[in-house]
């Protein structure tokens, strides 16, 4: 870690004296957003003048767009898998990602941690130690990296946890104290609940059926008013719904309130990334600079669900089973990466992957639990298929022309048959 901080402080100094104008491009997601906003604070605080625009993933149309402006070019959450694209556009740059890099950086200087042989560090992680090697003032944006590291469904390292960040153990549900009990269930993506997910009234039959009373007086109860021995009760009949899923017991874990926003990191996160995918990103950034924001958010999560449950329900309807993958097909591709993840835990096979249209490609999600450079995988097949793609080991994207849909599945089965030996 000292051999990166100290790359850090190196490019650090060279941040700091650009006065070119700052042309931020971030990726869309929590970890994106945070990103940004760790950038968009420190740049103010040196005075810098900049533009931000949030994007999906680079392609011709980004590249476009570079090529029309002037200036410094900062890319923060995407960049590392598309650095030939980027050198043929002869910009002054800097990439700030953690995606498996694909080729060599050339000029643009490249912050990457994998360069550095260190294990999975969000984007929002290493923005905030690149700010904070600019200076140690910005140490009060640590919250936000949390924020980030979550988002990414990474543990947040110790080097952003400070005072104003308190870890508690608690169920992995959205809305805790913002929804109402039914609501909370119907709606949770963190945790999947067979036969309750997306329908309330079947949420109510649940908690009757494990004794928990869902009204109080005219009101109607909160996760947060429920007792000990009511806590333990919902815990237990979760579980049992979850029986037949790969560890069902697995609906706990260390959640992370931010004090000065009033909810918890972990919600955040996902209020953030569905502002964003539901085209709001300037929303979701603004938050990012507001406090005590639990009113706020509520709107964003009642449409995001929304959304959420009438694509799932179109999926549902639409998916196809092979010999080691599920595939899901939708039509929102804004949301089909969220639906893929949320499944994931309820497929019986090791990879899923989700399909929506984009313009004149399909837009390609992957997912697995098993041990694979997902990343390198998709991005092989994609380009085979004269697209493109990348990602993590584990989460994955990939654009591939319309047509090519069926041939994508031929393919990528026999890569998993032959090349992975399953």
């Amino acid at each position: 870690m000292k051999e990166f901080l100290d790359f850090l402080l190196e490019k650090a100094k060279v941040l700091s004296s650009e006065n070119s104008f700052m042309n931020i491009y971030s990726h869309h997601d929590a970890d994106g957003i945070t990103s940004s906003a760790i950038m968009i604070k420190t740049l103010k605080r040196l005075g810098k003048e900049f533009h931000l625009k949030t994007i999906e993933m680079i392609d011709e149309e980004v590249i476009e767009d570079i090529e029309k402006k002037s200036g410094f070019f900062l890319f923060l959450d995407l960049g590392s898998g598309y650095l030939d694209m980027l050198k043929k556009t002869g910009k002054k740059m800097m990439i700030i990602d953690h995606h498996i890099p694909k080729e060599d950086p050339g000029d643009i200087i490249h912050i990457n941690p994998l360069d550095f042989n260190l294990g999975p560090l969000s984007a929002s992680t290493i923005t905030f130690l690149f700010a904070k090697a600019i200076d140690e003032k910005n140490q009060d944006l640590a919250p936000l990296a949390v924020v980030g590291a979550l988002g990414d469904r990474q543990k947040p390292i110790k080097e952003i946890i400070n005072g104003k960040v308190e870890e508690k153990e608690d169920l992995r549900i959205f809305g805790k104290y913002l929804r109402n009990l039914p609501r909370a269930l119907a709606l949770s993506t963190e945790i999947y609940i067979p036969g309750v997910f997306n329908d309330e009234g079947a949420a109510v039959e649940f908690l009757r059926a494990i004794n928990i009373e869902v009204m109080d007086g005219d009101n109607i109860r909160k996760i947060s008013d429920l007792n000990e021995e009511e806590k333990k009760s919902l815990v237990a009949g979760i579980i049992l719904r979850r029986k037949n899923m790969d560890k069902p017991e697995d609906i706990f874990g260390i959640n992370h309130l931010l004090k000065d926003y009033g909810i918890y990191a972990e919600e955040f996160s996902t209020v953030l990334n569905a502002a964003s995918r539901m085209g709001m990103p300037s929303k979701a950034i603004s938050l990012c600079f507001e406090k005590n924001i639990v009113e706020k958010t509520r709107e964003i999560m009642d449409q995001y669900s929304r959304i959420i449950g009438e694509e799932f329900s179109k999926v549902e309807k639409n998916r196809k089973e092979t010999e080691n993958t599920t595939f899901l097909f939708g039509e929102n591709q804004k949301i089909i990466g969220t639906i893929t993840s949320i499944l994931l835990s309820d497929s019986e096979k090791q990879y899923i992957i989700g399909m929506a249209p984009r313009k004149n490609f399909f837009k390609i999600s992957a997912r697995t639990n098993s041990e694979t450079n997902l990343g390198g995988l998709i991005s092989e097949i994609a380009e085979k298929l004269g697209g493109m793609g990348g990602g993590h080991e584990k989460a994955a994207g990939a654009l591939i022309p319309l047509d090519k849909k069926e041939e994508f599945i031929k393919i990528w089965e026999n890569y998993l048959n032959t090349k992975l030996d399953l």
